[in-house]
């Protein structure tokens, strides 16, 4: 049994937390409104029997890149049936990974 979730956008931030600092107002973080330097998102594959997990960042999250995922799972396990969605393994296995 497989399962996909995506996650995203990750982004790097500094994170606020405990610090020797005097008590009094904390020092403000900044909203996240600009992201300079882009944004990524892992698109991943557990394996439930085997507790194995796989996945890949990109950096968009559309039909192309989510097809794409799927077709390498499918290299993956090229020998295994596909029992849930027969149309949508059909597809990943007659179509090429470009």
């Amino acid at each position: 049994m497989l399962c996909f979730d995506e996650w995203g956008p990750l982004e790097v931030r500094p994170m606020g937390g405990m610090a020797w600092a005097a008590a009094g107002r904390p020092v403000r973080m900044r909203a996240t409104y600009h992201r300079p330097h882009g944004i990524e998102y892992f698109l991943a594959f557990y394996d439930v029997h085997s507790d194995y997990l796989n996945g890949v960042f990109r950096s968009r999250r559309g039909l192309e890149e989510v097809s794409d995922v799927f077709r390498r799972l499918r290299q993956c396990y090229p020998t295994a049936s596909c029992s849930s969605s027969s149309t949508t393994c059909t597809w990943c296995m007659t179509t090429p990974a470009s």
